[in-house]
């Protein structure tokens, strides 16, 4: 029974020995990788008082697998894709573009999903601080009164992030983070 046409190769990376490194070796680099991007994460957490061990170790290898396997899964369409390559438009053209000028297969799907994890990290941390709450006060006295209403919509979603404890932050941030790279190699993947 075959689950996919791309995960042919060994340890289900897609990857096969002439392809380049061994496939055990560059999973595990991934799943090297994967812990490097969340150790500040982590020591951050660990500063502002999460102390719980079972989420301080569940949570950030629960995200590895994921992001393991996006890698995984961007690999073996990559190297299943490599004679015809779709058009690209809009926004994913540049993307893409720039990640296949990379020469490996490998490491630019590794960049893609830790970029896109950490980024997406980022960016829901710092929407969801405390701290930018004067901000979006400042941008809603400013602004028309035509554009107020999606900025209260807005305010209205990011308004519960700013009031979860930081133990509950820190497990959405991630699982949402996670979700968000795996979305991106999925779309990449279609798009390649």
């Amino acid at each position: 029974m075959q689950l996919s046409r791309g995960y042919a190769g060994l340890s289900g990376t897609g990857l096969k020995s002439a392809d380049g490194p061994k496939p055990l070796a560059s999973t595990l680099t991934v799943v090297l990788a994967a812990f490097t991007v969340q150790l500040p994460i982590l020591l951050y957490h660990r500063l502002y008082g999460i102390n719980d061990l079972p989420f301080l170790v569940l949570i950030p290898t629960g995200v590895a697998f994921v992001l393991t396997s996006s890698w995984m899964h961007l690999v073996a369409e990559s190297r299943y894709r490599r004679k015809g390559i779709i058009k690209r438009t809009g926004f994913l053209k540049g993307l893409l573009g720039f990640f296949k000028s990379i020469s490996s297969p490998s490491t630019a799907s590794l960049l893609l999903v830790l970029l896109s994890f950490s980024t997406s990290y980022l960016l829901f941390f710092s929407l969801s601080a405390p701290e930018m709450l004067s901000l979006y006060r400042a941008i809603y006295d400013v602004t028309p009164t035509l554009v107020k209403a999606p900025l209260l919509l807005f305010h209205s979603f990011i308004r519960p992030l700013m009031d979860m404890e930081a133990l509950w932050k820190y497990v959405f941030a991630l699982n949402f983070s996670a979700a968000f790279s795996a979305l991106v190699s999925l779309v990449t993947a279609d798009k390649s």
